[in-house]
């Protein structure tokens, strides 16, 4: 498995640079450290590369496996960009597209157009992102456990024999994913849902105080056999997944941009789990 990652999302933009927060914490790159260590110790030491270029021009399969961008808040994909990322998956790679909840303004509930770049990689796939800022009702908490029947069987979700274990697992199976604040992703016809948003009684849409938009999703698997308009396949040979957190990837140390998430829940097992499904892994590194 080679994993290649966009030099421009902000969980790695984090990675690499760090980060200083709005209340005044300096972090080094540290963000994703627990996760990259998981990721080496499944595939191997070389099995991940944050990319140089902008356009991920370098980006090509098979060199590579997987494509993973984690969430872009301040850099657009220009048109040869998007047409790269589908070459790559149409050629038969797996693309696995984070999004992230809208950022609120200073001292207002208006939000800004925090999507706007990963929804133009979407909308390739006939997906889209809703701009919202979904949370725990609990303001001093805004962890969401996504379990039981919001988790679908899917194999990112229900593991599949030779696939590797995360150290805090004892199974491939993913019973619980743990969030916090994230955006939404549009359920259509040519997608599975990886993970739901219904019966979330304790969940809120934090721009407006609306209970979660019927129909929204927090992740959603597009393969050979999602067909779009005219029975196109949308994937082509590969597989696509976009969800609408990436700050769940963050480690536990750290807290910008926001509180990471992933020792919590089965996080660590349904990131393999992901990127094993993406990659069509078969247990050769």
């Amino acid at each position: 498995m080679k994993i290649y990652f966009d030099p421009l999302g902000q969980q790695i933009q984090t990675q690499v640079s760090g980060a200083t927060c709005k209340i005044g914490i300096t972090e080094p790159g540290e963000r994703l450290k627990t996760f990259f260590n998981d990721i080496k110790a499944a595939f191997g030491a070389n099995a991940y590369t944050i990319g140089k270029e902008s356009d991920l021009s370098d980006c090509v399969y098979p060199t590579y496996d997987v494509l993973v961008l984690t969430n872009r808040i301040n850099y657009t994909y220009d048109k040869e960009t998007l047409a790269n990322i589908l070459t790559f998956v149409h050629s038969g790679g797996g693309l696995w597209c984070m999004s992230n909840h809208a950022g609120f303004e200073e001292g207002t509930f208006q939000l800004n157009d925090h999507v706007a770049f990963d929804s133009a990689v979407t909308t390739v796939f006939f997906t889209s992102l809703q701009a919202a800022a979904y949370g725990s009702k609990d303001p001093s908490n805004n962890k969401v456990i996504l379990n039981g029947k919001n988790l679908y069987p899917h194999p990112t979700v229900t593991g599949q024999k030779g696939w590797p274990l995360a150290p805090s697992s004892n199974s491939t199976a993913v019973s619980s994913i743990v969030t916090r604040s994230f955006c939404g992703v549009y359920a259509n016809s040519f997608t599975d849902t990886v993970a739901g948003l219904s019966g979330l009684d304790n969940v809120i849409n934090q721009q407006n105080g609306d209970t979660v938009t019927p129909g929204v999703t927090w992740a959603r698997a597009i393969d050979s056999d999602s067909s779009g308009n005219n029975g196109n396949t949308l994937a082509g040979k590969g597989r696509v997944v976009i969800g609408a957190d990436a700050g769940w990837l963050g480690g536990k140390e750290t807290v910008c941009p926001g509180p990471g998430e992933y020792p919590n829940g089965d996080n660590a097992q349904y990131a393999l789990n992901t990127l094993c499904w993406l990659g069509k892994y078969t247990g050769d590194t």
